[in-house]
């Protein structure tokens, strides 16, 4: 005699913030759970990333096309995932601006949402050369290695890097997939300040995983209001 089929998995919507798409979603099971555990312990970036995607995309019941998820479609979904799983809720720790103490504050998860707007996605450098950029895909920056690394700058130069889609010239379209990362990073060590500026300001601009937090402390009183970024502050 076959086991009883345990649970009817209850079935949520939500909207993947680059698309506007709406998509159902189950929360993860134990299954899914044991293999993002076993992710964690390894603390390997890039094993914890392919974790974090494989989940969404087995608990999402829509087609979606993983070349196109960014890093906060993935991060955002993830959440909403977790959410229904284990609690909607997460108790974060918030330093007093004034004081320093330290207050446990309680975050409502599906309060946290990401502003998607327009941009120019077009860079003009100067010299008749202008760089055509795009928001990141998730799968692509779990790939790249600078992410593995502890310095900034390295973050910084893998996610410019990745959200590069061409060079234009006067006579041609350069399409960075087919140059190699060295490539890439030697293309990018031989611009000017004022150039890496310009492509550094478009991926600053990326939307982030953020949720505004007013709170009093309970220590001083003093009124504080903070901006709380990245996942691993909201899990």
């Amino acid at each position: 005699m076959a086991l009883p089929k345990l649970n009817d998995t209850p079935k949520y919507q939500m909207v993947v913030p680059s698309s506007g798409k709406t998509v159902s979603y189950r929360p993860f099971l134990v299954k899914e759970e044991k293999v993002l555990l076993m992710a964690l312990e390894s603390e390997n970036p890039q094993q914890i990333a392919t974790a974090m995607f494989d989940t969404v995309t087995h608990c999402v019941y829509d087609e979606l096309k993983p070349k196109e998820l960014t890093n906060y479609d993935v991060e955002f979904m993830f959440l909403n995932i977790r959410s229904k799983a284990v609690g909607e809720t997460s108790k974060i720790i918030l330093k007093c601006e004034s004081c320093e103490h330290e207050n446990e504050i309680t975050v409502n998860i599906p309060d946290i949402k990401i502003e998607v707007k327009k941009r120019d996605n077009m860079v003009k450098l100067g010299n008749n050369i202008t760089i055509e950029m795009r928001d990141p895909a998730f799968i692509s920056m779990a790939k790249n290695n600078k992410f593995t690394s502890d310095t900034i700058t390295d973050h910084i130069i893998g996610l410019v890097q990745e959200s590069m889609v061409a060079v234009h010239t006067e006579d041609e379209r350069v399409d960075v997939s087919e140059s190699s990362q060295q490539e890439v990073q030697d293309f990018l060590e031989n611009m000017t300040g004022e150039q890496f500026a310009k492509i550094r300001s478009y991926v600053e601009g990326i939307p982030k995983l953020s949720h505004d937090i007013d709170f009093k402390c309970g220590s001083c009183s003093h009124e504080n209001k903070v901006t709380v970024e990245g996942l691993q502050n909201f899990l």
